[in-house]
């Protein structure tokens, strides 16, 4: 079995054949993802869209759910998000906090106010002990401070994680998985990949972000970049890779990578 710890099942790309690419995934082992939150007016939708997905799939498909405000949906952040926050954690005894986070690639006059959101909703999740699926780039530094200073203790995951070892480590140190996907695929990414090297297999767990961030091995069989749509039928060749990297069996990847997800699904810190 496999999982896709992080893929955007309810976005628009999927609309038009979303089961029979969650069957086609499913069939090669796929059976459990888990779906962020990008803002609050998406959350009742997508949990709709994934609901219908649920009931046309095999009974031992699962889906898990975050709820948050993605720094790129920033704009729509105020502070009417803690009252329907707190809404769904309490309505969702297994959700998670995400997809949260600092993208410093973003315009700078954002920043301040990207800071704010993410505090904001960390100290929101406290109270109902959830983990935190946090989206970083060129921000690790003010998201360790703003973690230090909520005094999260609740690990979670780091998206697409593509930091240095040092980076890593601390956020290990705080509990949290480091989500491999595709960045790790390409031949060009060998620091990303010698740092996955020397993390213990424990600390890791899979995702795709579908439909975006594609594999190399999906790229080398598209002519047309822009048209390229990662699914999470990407997973156990991200997988393989990940074995092929670490020369350790690909079932035991499948296996560790899958109990670390379930872990972190039920708030257990690395």
């Amino acid at each position: 079995m496999w999982v896709d710890a992080h893929c955007h099942l309810d976005f628009e790309a999927f609309d038009q054949d979303r089961a029979s690419v969650a069957l086609d995934a499913y069939q090669e082992g796929v059976k459990k993802v888990s779906v962020p939150g990008v803002s609050s007016e998406q959350w009742g939708r997508r949990d709709l869209i994934l609901e219908t997905l649920e009931s046309q799939m095999p009974d031992d498909w699962e889906w898990v759910s975050q709820y948050g405000v993605h720094p790129y949906w920033n704009n729509s952040f105020d502070m009417s998000v803690e009252t329907e926050l707190r809404t769904a954690f309490e309505q969702k005894q297994t959700a998670l906090l995400g997809e949260v986070g600092v993208d410093f690639m973003l315009d700078k006059r954002t920043h301040a106010q990207q800071l704010l959101c993410f505090q904001h909703q960390l100290e929101w999740a406290k109270d109902y002990n959830r983990p935190a699926v946090l989206h970083v780039r060129k921000a690790h530094h003010e998201v360790f401070r703003i973690l230090k200073l909520t005094r999260w203790s609740h690990g979670g995951m780091v998206h697409a994680f593509s930091g240095s070892i040092e980076v890593a480590r601390k956020y290990l140190e705080l509990g949290f998985y480091l989500g491999i996907g595709g960045a790790a695929t390409f031949d060009q990414a060998v620091r990303l990949q010698a740092t996955i090297k020397a993390l213990p297999l424990r600390s890791l767990v899979l995702e795709t972000d579908s439909p975006d961030m594609p594999p190399q091995f999906l790229i080398a069989q598209q002519s047309e970049k822009s048209k390229i749509r990662n699914t999470p039928l990407s997973i156990p060749k991200i997988g393989l890779m990940l074995s092929q990297l670490k020369e350790i069996p690909l079932g035991e990847v499948a296996k560790i990578t899958t109990e670390n997800a379930n872990r972190l699904f039920k708030n257990h810190l690395l």
